[in-house]
This record gives C-alpha cells, structure tokens and sequence, in this order.
C-alpha cells in the first residue's frame, strides 16, 4: 500500500453524501496542518472557511490549537499593512482597500491610523459634490420638495444643507422676480392657488401672498371659476356634470350655486325632472300601447315595480293593464293548448311546445273540460 502526502488526501474532507464516512484522524491533522499554513501566507479565517468548506467561527478554533493567535505572520502582516497604506495614499478609499484585502473597512481605518495616514471614507467627496449641485439648483429657484426629490432627500435635509453654506434665501432676487410673474399670469390666465401649488411646489398661504403683493386678488381665479361654473349651472348642466368638469365634489358645487344666489341642487332636480317627465311620459305611452311593466323596465332600465308606481302616479293600474294584457295572450295561448290537446297531444308534448310543465297542461285542460292524454294516441 503506497503512502500519500497530506495534500495528496482529499480535503476538505467533509462528510461523503455517497459513502457517509466520516474523515480519518490523520485527515483532519492533514487539513489542518494545510488551513495553518494558509494563514500564516496571509488567508483570512473567512477565506480559509470558503476554501475547506468550514464555517469561518471554526478556523480561529484550529489555529488556536496550533498556537496561532494572529493568523499572519509579523513580516507578512507588514507587507500586507504597507501595500494597503500606498493604496490608501494613492486615492483608494476604506472601502475599496477592504475589498481587495478581505478586511473590514474599519480595520483599514485602524491601520491607516496606526501608520499616520487619513483613509478616505469614499462619501465625503461625494456629498461635498451634491450639497454644491444642491446650492447651485436653490439658487437657481428649485425648492426645497424640487431638490429633495432630484436628489433624494427630504425637504428639511435639503434645508439643512442650505442653512450649512448659509443660505437662508434660495432665489436670487432676478430668479424670484421671473418666478412669482410666471405666477401672476398663471393666476391671471385662470389658474387656481391649487394648480399653481402643484405646478410651482410652494405652499397655498405664500401664492395668496405672492398674489396680493402683485396686486392680484388671492380669489381672482376662483371668482372666474365660480363663474365658468354658474354659466353652467344655468346653461342646464347638473352638479355632478360640472363637479366631473372642474374637478369638484358636487356638494361644492351645490355651496358654489347657493352663494352666488342659485339653488344648484333645486335646479338640478328641475332639470332632472324634466328629463323624468319625459321618460315617464314614454313610459306610460308604451304601457298605454299595450306593453307590459316587466317589458317597460326592461326597456328603460328599471324594476316592474317601478314601473308600476309611474303607472299608478299618471291614474294608471299598469298591473291590471298587464293582467289584462297577458290574459288576452294567456287565452290564445290557452285555446291553441286546446286545440292541440284536441287533436290528440299530450300533456307533456303540450308542455315542451308552449315551455310549460305538464300540470299546467292538465289544469288549463281542466279549466276547460277537458281531461289532457297522458299517453299519446295509437292513432297517431
């Protein structure tokens, strides 16, 4: 039996998912020998875990067994913490130095710390570079919600910012001049303090302050509003209508028309009543004409009995009307019913002609005097 050398066995040695064998002793001291001298070579604990298939808690375990508390070796932890230093010197942040030696980037920092050199966070930088882009777009007239949002952050931080470079006043005074004019003739044009809010990004209270300083009336473009919205009201338009049409609740609408002396609501029910006198007046006319409640509702959309009520509120019995109306068909239908039983039908041949049950048969054949075959004729 021929000899293998430790790295000749097969390791990492774990449990065989075929065989189910457990690794021998000298395996494990193989391994092991093999993990101790990847650490002295420089291997993290996390590394050499990877690398024999071991749990990383577990590889300062072995290597405290073999009398290793520092896994590198002094020459090789100096060689090691000078090439991170020069990597350092040459831009490269705790991070990135991390990265690229396995370590924590607040173990490079101790490092870096240890030998005198400043190690770059990597954010510094990059938020001295946004907090002037941030500058830069208040001072061009975005505001606080504008800039968070391109920027994402929240208003207040963007605030914070600003007060940090000492910034109280985002606009210039050119910018806030060309802003609040584009306001005023928003205003002017018809646009509401809700509208110019959304589109500008300020608060409702300073576009009525922009406003009134211009000379603008804060209620101008509502007043032009309500107006557009009476001329409605009174062209015929209900409540609702208009409330699709400008975006309001129709009970504002209804408050509108109150305050500027109109009974929306009372115009809306005239005008709906009128429309109503209309369609009831062709309903009674088509039940007048001989059609039925139940076909009536079908016909307008609604129940037979409402139907029924619009009959009897125009001294109408639509009931009655359809009772008579139906027993005039309910007797042709019943005499042909007859006559077919006459002729040697049965009753449930009867039944599958005119979609009715074979007892109906036999009552109507009662009604009439006449006993309904329940077989049919030999004749026939």
């Amino acid at each position: 039996m021929t000899s293998t050398s430790p790295k000749e066995k097969d390791v990492p040695m774990r449990r065989s998912p075929d065989r189910g064998a457990m690794p021998t002793h000298k395996q494990i001291q193989a391994r092991n020998r093999l993990i101790i001298a990847d650490l002295e070579g420089g291997m993290t604990a996390k590394q050499a875990g990877a690398k024999y298939g071991l749990h990383p808690n577990y590889i300062p375990h072995i290597a405290r067994q073999h009398g290793i508390t520092k896994y590198l070796t002094g020459e090789a932890n100096r060689k090691r913490n000078q090439a991170i230093i020069e990597d350092l010197k040459a831009g490269m942040t705790r991070k990135e130095a991390g990265a690229k030696y396995g370590l924590h980037p607040d173990y490079i920092y101790h490092i870096a710390r240890q030998h005198g050199v400043r190690a770059k966070s990597g954010t510094g930088e990059a938020n001295r570079k946004r907090n002037q882009a941030i500058i830069k777009d208040l001072k061009a007239g975005m505001t606080q919600k504008e800039a968070g949002a391109k920027y994402g952050l929240t208003a207040e931080r963007i605030r914070q910012i600003a007060t940090q470079h000492g910034i109280t006043k985002y606009l210039t005074a050119e910018a806030k001049r060309k802003r609040n004019q584009a306001i005023i003739e928003d205003l002017k044009a018809g646009m509401t303090v809700k509208q110019a809010r959304a589109k500008y990004g300020l608060r409702p209270d300073y576009i009525r302050q922009v406003a009134r300083k211009n000379g603008v009336g804060g209620m101008e473009a509502k007043r032009k509003r309500n107006q557009a919205i009476m001329t409605d009201l009174e062209g015929g338009m209900t409540a609702k209508q208009a409330g699709v049409k400008y975006g309001l609740h129709p009970g504002s609408i209804n408050q509108i028309a109150r305050k500027n002396g109109v009974q929306a609501y009372k115009a809306k029910m005239r005008l709906a009543g009128e429309a109503l006198r209309k369609r009831n007046q062709a309903i009674i006319t088509d039940l007048e004409g001989g059609m039925t409640a139940k076909q009536a509702g079908a016909k307008y959309g609604r129940t037979p009995e409402h139907i029924n009520l619009i009959a009897r509120q125009h001294g109408i019995r639509a009931h009655k009307a359809k009772t008579r109306l139906a027993g005039e068909a309910l007797r042709k239908r019943n005499q042909a019913i007859i006559t077919d039983l006459k002729g040697g039908m049965t009753a449930k041949q009867a039944g599958a002609k005119y979609g009715c049950t074979p007892e109906h048969i036999n009552l109507t054949a009662r009604q009439h005097g006449i006993h309904a075959r329940r077989k049919p004729n030999a004749a026939m």
